[in-house]
């Protein structure tokens, strides 16, 4: 059994299940596609619930008029679009009024690297995953992605640091009513994401500030509507400072897809209208009764009409229609009633009813469900009195306690053993993913061997010779590992202690021998400090984010599951290169002059070039802010003179920098 526990992790993601709707390798965006989406009003709306064969209803929604109220987006070729030049891996992209959002594709997954706009561009050094196919009902997958922003605004050069994490798991499968149309076969995607942006401080002392945005999607989609029919949306934005969060806001979105494609035929859903929902005191032979289903045209052309519609009815004592065994399957060719009438070990019952036509299927009805008068002998259903529902566990053994199962009318417990099935998924609808467990006549399942941090599920059902007891609800509870915590990772380089380091680019490298870890990454010194997850690398290139002329510390911790984490590494230093220590070119570097020096209002800048070339100048602060920056062209070999105003700059020390393809030099200056 503990090796089946473990492998119910793995074996989660893979599957597929026959005869739900799924997207394939055609929901892969083609260049040249076009898509318009519209904004509703929210009020009154919510997402529905989730499960199989659900119809949502929302043919009532409100769209919102006007021309803003609309979003324009086109599939473009890649790489061609806006800052395309740092997505040179791309196959399309995405562009909307915001921009260009890049993707790359293969046969069974999208992967997002970026967004290019026009001030600026987003680069995920660790892209982010869309999805994987085939993409079923109740698969599932995370993903950690991480980046930065660089962006320009009014002149002030912003770089942040991006990481999140999300997941995206399809909840639900079934009918989609909408104001345009009724959509069958639609699966309902819930997409959980958190992202934190950590802007560093613009001015040294200042505090960094660390934005943070948790977002709920629902998106329903299809293989024909790959962009998505409808989506519903919460938002959570929350801003940090001083580790204290100073703002919070709340938002909801919902968007429909405008100008839809031709909607295809479709056959209606039929209801069963008797026996009534919830009725009890019933007897055998039962006649079940269901409302026709009609045949919808789209207009589109057909080579033959539809006209023949059958019906399947599925009577089942399980509530959950996953016990193949207990489901009594029939097929109606004519009428709408059937008359049901079999041996049985419970008094409660299950229906629904599908109808089909050709090569179209309703999707199945809503489930009825019905007690019988009491029977000579069944078994009462065991319910779990411990642990809780929905507790948090962290200590072996787990121990599972129900209640004791009664053979019914006498009220004995004899003879009455138990089975219990236990899973990562609630709906116990994957054989691949159950471990059946039989106690005996036991009423509790002690299990001390080392479980992995997840949400798992339970169910019990009694046995006694042919009598079987429905299965008792469902208890789910998380279990969170103490055990498996991960060794501390190894540093490598920078070594430690190492000095004159270059501050606008430096790769961070570290050793670890742990498999399905992702690692924490820090550096700080004493006036700032950047923490983030970098995913599996064992690397960090930390781009423009060190100031020159710095000592730094740095560790990086291993994290499983976000909840077993590793101790930090004992923190290393380092130092940045001092900017006045870079050496001259070996083209004789030209003299450079600065008078007065200290100076209050101006500078007068003069350099000797050996050569003609192409040079420009810059005053930059000693964090790295340039304050001036100028192209002076090409220079004829000679002495030159510029007359700098600095009369805006505060008291302090500052670089100025002449720079070409042929000369460098770097002289410091005091603005009093």
């Amino acid at each position: 059994m503990k090796k089946a526990i473990y492998l119910l992790i793995f074996f989660s993601f893979l599957a597929v299940l026959k005869g739900q709707p799924d997207l394939t390798s055609n929901s892969i965006p083609q260049v040249g596609e076009k898509y318009t989406i519209i904004d509703c009003d929210t009020t009154g709306i919510t997402e529905g619930e989730s499960g199989a064969s659900k119809v949502w209803d929302f043919s009532k929604i409100l769209i919102l008029p006007g021309d803003e109220a609309r979003s324009y987006n086109s599939i473009i070729s890649a790489p061609s679009g806006i800052k395309s030049e740092f997505f040179q891996e791309a196959d399309y992209a995405l562009r909307s009024e915001g921009g260009d959002t890049y993707f790359k594709t293969n046969s069974n997954r999208i992967e997002r690297l970026g967004v290019g706009f026009e001030s600026g561009q987003e680069v995920l050094n660790n892209t982010e995953i869309y999805y994987s196919l085939p993409f079923a009902f109740q698969s599932d997958f995370n993903d950690l992605f991480s980046g930065q922003i660089k962006t320009n605004a009014d002149g002030i050069d912003v770089t942040v640091n991006r990481g999140g994490m999300s997941k995206a798991y399809v909840d639900s499968y079934g009918t989609l009513i909408l104001p345009d149309g009724t959509f069958q076969n639609v699966l309902r995607v819930r997409i959980d994401q958190t992202i934190y942006d950590t802007i560093p401080p613009s001015v040294s002392g200042a505090p960094q500030i660390i934005n943070i945005t948790e977002t709920t999607n629902y998106l329903w989609m299809n293989d024909q509507y790959k962009f998505g029919l409808l989506n519903i949306s919460y938002v959570k934005s929350s801003q940090i400072m001083f580790g204290t969060v100073i703002n919070t806001t709340n938002t909801k979105n919902i968007w429909i897809l405008d100008e839809m494609p031709e909607v295809q035929d479709y056959l209606t859903i039929p209801s069963i209208t008797k026996p009534i929902n919830n009725s009890e005191g019933l007897e055998l032979p039962l006649t079940i009764e269901w409302t026709e289903s009609e045949l919808i045209k789209s207009g589109s052309i057909r080579n033959e009409i539809l006209q023949n519609i059958s019906y399947d009815l599925q009577v089942t004592t399980d509530p959950n229609f996953t016990a193949e065994n207990l489901i009594f399957n029939y097929e109606v060719a004519t009428g709408t009633s059937f008359v049901f009438n079999e041996n049985i070990n419970s008094i409660y019952l299950y229906m629904r009813v599908n109808a089909k036509s050709g090569d179209l299927q309703s999707g199945w009805s809503e489930i009825v469900s019905v007690q019988l008068t009491e029977q000579d002998n069944y078994l009462t259903t065991p319910e779990f009195t411990s642990p809780e529902n929905g507790a948090e566990l962290t200590e072996l053994p787990v121990v599972l306690e129900w209640s004791q199962s009664q053979i019914m009318p006498e009220g004995t417990s004899d003879n009455i053993e138990y089975v219990v099935e236990l899973s990562i998924e609630p709906t116990f609808s994957n054989p691949e993913t159950i471990e059946e467990v039989e106690v005996g006549n036991q009423t509790s399942l002690e299990i001390d061997y080392n479980l992995p941090t997840f949400t798992y599920y339970a169910r019990v059902k009694a046995v006694s010779g042919e009598l079987t007891s429905p299965w008792s609800e469902v208890l789910s509870f998380d279990f969170i590992s103490n055990t498996e915590t991960p060794e501390t990772p190894t540093l490598l380089s920078p070594e430690n202690g190492a000095v004159d380091l270059e501050y606008e680019s430096l790769t961070f490298v570290w050793e670890s021998d742990e498999v399905g870890v992702i690692f924490q990454f820090k550096v700080w010194n004493d006036m700032e400090s950047l923490e983030l997850y970098v995913g599996e690398d064992k690397f960090f290139e930390a781009e423009n984010i060190l100031q020159p002329n710095t000592t730094y510390f740095w560790s990086v911790r291993a994290d499983r599951d976000f909840s077993d984490t590793s101790d930090w590494a004992e923190p290393w230093t380092f130092t940045t290169k001092n900017p006045a220590s870079v050496k001259d070119s070996e083209f004789n570097s030209p003299n450079l002059t600065l008078l007065p020096n200290p100076a209050i209002d101006a500078v007068n800048i003069s350099f000797t070039l050996e050569t003609q070339d192409k040079v420009g100048l810059r005053i930059v602060s000693l964090d790295g802010s340039t304050l001036y920056n100028s192209s002076l062209g090409t220079l004829n070999a000679g002495q030159h003179n510029n007359n700098i105003d600095i009369s805006g700059f505060a008291a302090g020390a500052y670089y100025v920098i002449l720079e070409g393809s042929k000369v460098k030099y770097i002289k410091s200056i005091i603005k009093q």
